[in-house]
Parts: C-alpha cells; structure tokens; sequence
C-alpha cells in the first residue's frame, strides 16, 4: 500500500520532486529547484547536499548525477554522493542515462556525449535543439527529446531524428511544448509532453493521451492569466505493459498548488486509475 513521506522534507519545493532508484534498493528524491537531494532505503532517510537535475540509477551501489549549469558528474557509492572520478565532462549537461557499460550525458545545442576508452567523445545528433530527456533499453537502442519536440535515436552507431509524430502538430490542441518525459525497455519506448503521450512499439508512434489545455481570458486587457487542463508530471515502468504515468489537473495561474494529482496505469492496450 501507499505511505506518506513527505512529512519529513525540509522545504516546500521538494513538492515538485522527481523520484528514481533500484527495484529492492535506493530511491533517489532530486528536482534541480531543490538544494538537496534525498535518498530512502529499508525505512532509513538520509538528506545529501546535492542539486541534482538528472540522476541515473545503475545498481545499488552505483549511479550519476548531473548538477543542473555544472559541467560535471556526481557519483553515487552505495552510500553517499562524491565527484565522479573519471574525466571531467566538457560541457554543461541536463541529463543523464547509463548502464554497467555505458555513460551518456546531454544538454543544450544538441550535445550527446558518452564515454569511451575513459575520454568523453561528442555525438553528430544532426540538432541544435536543447535536450531534457533520455531513456533507452541499451546503449544501442537509446533516445533523447529536445525542447522543440524532436525525437532522436542512436542505434549504437549514429543518431537519426524525428519530428513528433503525434497526432497533433506540436504546439496545437494538446498545447504541448518540449519532451519531458522519456521511459524504454524491451525495444519500445513511452514519450511525453506536457500534455500528450506517444508510445513507439518497435516499428510505429501512437499517441496513447492528449489532454488540451482550456484558457480563460480576463476582462483585463483581454489577456490570458490562467488554464485548466491535465499535464504529464512523469512516466516509469516495469515493462512495457506495466507503464505508470502521473499526472495533475489543476487550474494554473498564479497559484499552482490546486489541483488534483492521480497516477494512471498503461497495462499495454488501456489505461487504469490507481
């Protein structure tokens, strides 16, 4: 069953928290608004002074961090977070993937760098555009999404992209904007904007939820100070018939905190609210 833990955060901002970690293991809490960073394991809660903005989790004992601007790593041990041993990462990142064997980190202007032969070599991605989102089944079947709604996938070799091929051009009915969310195993892989949510199945797209945005425009000067509508807060899965997608309604203007925030499951052909 569920149980509450966010009683014991330090501020207000852990409200918007990103969770990840090792099935058994450690659970990572981190957003890159928090100046911290938390970790939960066997009913222990240790706080960690690390601004993560990505965290990939390996193993129990081993995952990385990017640090928002900085252009470096954090490493996880099992126990604490330290500077990542290896090679200084050349630019500044937003995100991070990996696996046993394989580091991957990007950022703005379409940078994709991995590590090979302990030295970070730069990806021909064939974009400019500012990469958020990454997730893969295997260093060789790997994606990024940037913030204009391209789509790129690196098959161990070189980088192909795509243009969202959702059913709504990006930016119409569902209001969608850049690619937030990604999550793959098993050579299928989940995308989501703000408001939409693609599923590629090994061989095609198909747009799963679209959810448009209302606004209402005041009498002032006729300007729009609010919406109501449905927005994707994150995807994780067991597979791909086991896809959990959080999701808030809310009225959003100048307060976001009302709303309604639910958790749907994807059991590969419909959707189930928990």
């Amino acid at each position: 069953g569920w149980a509450v833990l966010r009683d014991w955060l330090p501020d207000a901002n852990a409200a918007s928290g990103r969770l990840t970690g090792v099935v058994g293991g450690w659970l990572f809490l981190y957003d890159g608004a928090m100046s911290y960073s938390a970790a939960f394991h066997d009913g222990a809660i240790d706080l960690f002074d690390v601004k993560a903005e990505s965290i990939a989790a390996v193993r129990d004992d081993l995952a990385y961090a990017t640090l928002g601007s900085e252009p470096w790593l954090a490493w996880w041990n099992g126990s604490t977070w330290s500077p990542y041993a290896g090679p200084a990462v050349p630019f500044p990142v937003h995100v991070v993937w990996a696996d046993e064997a394989s580091i991957f980190c990007a950022g703005d202007g379409g940078i994709v760098l991995s590590l090979e032969d302990g030295e970070w070599v730069v990806h021909g991605t064939g974009t400019l555009g500012g990469i958020w989102a990454m997730g893969g089944s295997s260093a060789t079947d790997l994606w990024a999404g940037t913030d204009s709604g391209q789509i790129l996938h690196f098959d161990g070799s070189a980088w192909s992209v795509t243009a969202w091929p959702g059913l709504t051009p990006l930016g119409a009915d569902c209001n969608s904007v850049g690619i937030r969310e990604i999550w793959a195993a098993e050579g299928e892989a989940f995308f989501a904007t703000e408001r939409e949510l693609l599923h590629w199945d090994g061989a095609s797209f198909e747009t799963l939820a679209c959810w448009p945005a209302e606004e209402w425009v005041t009498s002032v000067g006729g300007s729009p100070i609010c919406a109501v509508g449905t927005s994707i807060d994150a995807i994780w899965g067991n597979s791909p018939e086991e896809v959990f997608v959080a999701i808030s309604q809310e009225f959003m203007g100048s307060d976001r905190a009302l709303g309604n925030h639910r958790i749907l499951w994807w059991d590969g052909g419909e959707f189930h609210l928990m």
